[in-house]
């Protein structure tokens, strides 16, 4: 055994979970806390099956240049809390998976096609990033600000995670149609918060950070 193979490498800390912004919504209006958007019992005081298999596969499947925004699949994040076993593995397991669900998670972060699109953008999308020391999802919610301030994704965090609030319009950041400057602007965004939480070393190795220096620096 090599003298390199003993050394302990540190495991990523830095716990990043991609929720749309119905749910936090939801969580809201349910006065939650930031973590029970990870505990599947607490989720279904205020979502149907439907809505948690559209999360899951929102966090499963959102990229930036095919980096995952989310730090691990559902099913490593999400615990079971006080709710049914059986909704619990069908929603993991098998609902969340279906393509149905797949497009119904992307068309939630697609762009209203109406022609009031941008007021109706602005109106479902009020929040920016910024750090939330307050773990109580009511509390938040910030203010308005300025319009060319307002961005369709929230960063929220609780302990070592990273609450990715992502509504309508953000496809404009991640999909194929996605301007590079928006793409920079949401994953610089989503680092600088990391860099005053964590250390640079837990930073780095985060998945977005390899992103920024191959895809978007240059």
């Amino acid at each position: 055994m090599t003298q390199e193979s003993n050394i302990n490498r540190p495991k990523l800390m830095i716990r990043s979970i991609v929720v749309p912004a119905n749910i936090y919504a939801a969580a809201t209006r349910a006065n939650s806390h930031l973590m029970d958007l990870t505990v599947f019992g607490k989720l279904r005081s205020f979502c149907s099956l439907e809505d948690i298999a559209v999360y899951c596969a929102l966090n499963n499947h959102l990229t930036v240049n095919g980096t995952p925004i989310a730090s691990s699949q559902m099913k490593n994040i999400m615990t079971i809390g006080d709710g049914n076993q059986a909704e619990f593995n069908g929603i993991i397991n098998n609902m969340s998976k279906t393509e149905e669900i797949k497009k119904l998670a992307m068309a939630g972060i697609e762009s209203f096609a109406a022609p009031m699109s941008s007021m109706l953008a602005l109106a479902s999308n009020s929040g920016t990033a910024e750090v939330v020391k307050d773990t109580s999802v009511k509390n938040t919610l910030t203010n308005i600000k300025p319009v060319n301030q307002v961005l369709p994704y929230q960063l929220k965090t609780s302990g070592s995670n990273v609450f990715v609030v992502v509504g309508t319009g953000f496809d404009k950041y991640v999909g194929a149609r996605s301007e590079r400057t928006l793409t920079k602007t949401f994953v610089q965004d989503f680092l600088k918060l990391c860099d005053g939480l964590y250390s640079p070393s837990e930073v780095a190795r985060h998945p977005l950070f390899k992103s920024f220096l191959i895809h978007l620096q240059s």
